[in-house]
């Protein structure tokens, strides 16, 4: 397991090597032009990964970035949580993962500050995922949605006895 574990860590800073290498050869490009420096010692180039490998890695969905696998993976708990109860108002006290509620209420304070240009670990990426989940930014707006969803069981309810009387 330490070693897979290297090995995932080595693959994302070789993947951020390779996304800033660009800026890092116009620095270079930029500084060698300007200064001359003798007897100097070359660092060796950092390990590249090759475009088939990044393919290969993001067709089995690893995720480059480790703070949005984490963030995938509760969001995946958050997804099971809506599968079995309806709603996205997970209690403090819920069982399964005794984090979930703060981590909803931490999503919720991200997006406030996102919306009032503050610094956020919402990204553009994080808020569509949610938003097309249908996760609700207030706890208010969950409640409303909650009842909402009860009234039109409710409703199907009463129109299959309806239906069902006929």
């Amino acid at each position: 397991v330490a070693q897979l574990h290297k090995w995932v860590a080595d693959q994302r800073v070789h993947y951020k090597q390779d996304k800033n290498s660009a800026t890092d050869k116009q620095d270079c490009i930029a500084a060698d032009s300007s200064t001359t420096v003798k007897n100097s010692k070359k660092k060796a180039p950092p390990l590249k990964l090759s475009q088939d490998k990044i393919d290969k890695l993001k067709g089995i969905g690893f995720e480059f970035d480790a703070r949005d696998a984490k963030w995938l993976q509760k969001f995946d708990v958050l997804l099971d949580y809506k599968k079995k109860h309806g709603d996205f108002l997970v209690p403090s006290n819920y069982q399964e993962d005794l984090s979930l509620s703060n981590w909803v209420a931490n999503q919720r304070a991200q997006y406030n500050l996102y919306m009032k240009g503050s610094k956020s670990h919402m990204t553009e990426r994080r808020l569509k995922i949610l938003t097309d989940a249908g996760f609700p930014f207030s706890a208010s707006e969950d409640s409303h949605q909650q009842e909402k969803n009860e009234d039109k069981k409710i409703q199907q309810e009463e129109d299959k006895v309806k239906f069902d009387a006929k």
